[in-house]
């Protein structure tokens, strides 16, 4: 237990010099270029998906993000899945699969989310309650 502790206490302060923050910066370029090439190989990996579901449920979704509609900003479109059952249930862009995330795959939270905007719009807060 003790010889762990010293080797990771080492780590973080090798981390810390100049020759391991340039490592840290070298490793996160190849992990990167890494994941960028083999994008079949870490989504069949991670998401059970073989190589040709991924194009097939773009060209499903009409290239689009499954819920704002709108088509990627630069960068593919993520995968969502249910964190318990590892279902994929479609493409998201990067600020929806976001907003999912902060929701925590629960519904009640993303339709009183939802309320909340319909019903607050346009009202000053200090009028009253914006509760539906």
């Amino acid at each position: 237990m003790r010889k762990t502790k010293n080797r990771n206490e080492y780590q973080r302060r090798w981390l810390q010099t100049p020759k391991g923050r340039e490592y840290r910066k070298r490793m996160l370029v190849y992990t990167r270029n890494w994941h960028h090439a083999n994008r079949e190989r870490v989504i069949e990996k991670r998401y059970g998906m073989k190589a040709g579901t991924y194009h097939a449920l773009l060209v499903k979704q009409n290239g689009v993000c499954a819920i704002c509609e709108q088509p990627p900003n630069g960068k593919a479109l993520r995968v969502d899945h249910c964190h318990k059952t590892k279902h994929v249930r479609g493409l998201l862009c990067h600020q929806c699969n976001f907003a999912l995330g902060h929701f925590m795959d629960n519904p009640q939270r993303a339709m009183r989310a939802a309320f909340y905007l319909v019903f607050s719009a346009g009202q000053n807060p200090t009028e009253g309650s914006a509760k539906p």
